[in-house]
């Protein structure tokens, strides 16, 4: 048998399931939400031409080797690191940290190129550790030092050696007279000239030895990774295109062949005057 108090009980716990849930704030936990601004990240500042970098350490506190502002003998400053302490508010750690580093190495702080006005004497001290890029990044020492990798590198598929330097060099040098002979092979047919090297006259043999060597030489392959970028190639046909319409422009009849052979020689003169303002813009660079 149930007494009364019991009866009383189980009423208000049947009242109390029948009853809807309350979302006001009294029965309910309000949880914050985050705002956007709390959860996006700082964002990495970018030196201006001629800035240092910032450095970016995260776990060393600014005071070791790699980091570049400690080893260079600067406080950092504008810089993307966390828990820093290399600047004058920890001034003593800094201090602590720079004799522990000359306790190890005398010569740490000492600058990783040499200051020599010949490239002999302006070699790493160190050597670079370069494994993907083949040392033909600026993140490489060496390379963004312009100095070639030498022994004391431990790099990997290394292609900054002197001897790469200097058939790199040779290279650059052969396309570019490569580039050259094109302009006026493309200017030559424009104006139907025929001392032109792809013209059928033979009375020109060093014309036509010139190119011979030309094509035996030179590779066109080698042409886009040196100067001839994505945004030089789209102009230039950008100025081919609208040299064909305008051409174009004053036919109202039929296009005949005369018409066709007409914008084929303008063609060909846009042609080559992109190519001689593409050589004029490399050899002042």
């Amino acid at each position: 048998m149930l007494n009364n108090s019991s009866i009383l009980s189980l009423a208000h716990v049947n009242s109390n399931i029948s009853k809807p849930f309350s979302s006001s704030p009294s029965s309910s936990t309000v949880y914050p939400i985050p705002s956007t601004q709390a959860i996006q990240s700082k964002p990495r500042k970018k030196p201006l031409p001629g800035q240092r970098k910032p450095c970016n350490c995260t776990k060393s506190m600014c005071l070791k080797l790699y980091c570049d502002c400690f080893a260079n003998g600067e406080f950092c400053l504008d810089c993307n690191c966390k828990d820093c302490h290399n600047n004058l508010e920890h001034d003593a750690d800094r201090s602590k940290a720079i004799k522990q580093s000359l306790e190890r190495n005398p010569n740490a702080f000492k600058p990783k190129i040499g200051g020599g006005k010949l490239d002999a004497e302006r070699l790493h001290q160190k050597g670079c550790h370069c494994k993907k890029s083949g040392c033909l990044k600026n993140y490489c020492e060496c390379f963004e030092a312009k100095v070639p990798c030498t022994s004391r590198c431990k790099c990997h598929g290394c292609q900054n050696t002197e001897m790469d330097r200097v058939s790199r060099n040779d290279r650059i040098g052969s396309n570019s007279s490569a580039l050259m002979s094109l302009a006026n092979a493309a200017s030559s047919l424009a104006t139907g000239s025929p001392s032109s090297p792809l013209s059928e006259n033979d009375s020109d043999p060093d014309s036509s030895s010139a190119l011979l060597s030309c094509k035996v030489n030179c590779s066109l392959s080698t042409y886009p990774w040196f100067y001839m970028t994505d945004e030089v190639i789209e102009a230039a046909t950008l100025c081919l295109v609208a040299q064909a319409e305008e051409s174009l422009s004053g036919c109202s009849g039929e296009v005949n062949d005369g018409i066709l052979e007409e914008m084929e020689r303008l063609v060909l003169g846009e042609f080559g005057r992109c190519l001689q303002e593409i050589i004029s813009n490399s050899s002042e660079k």
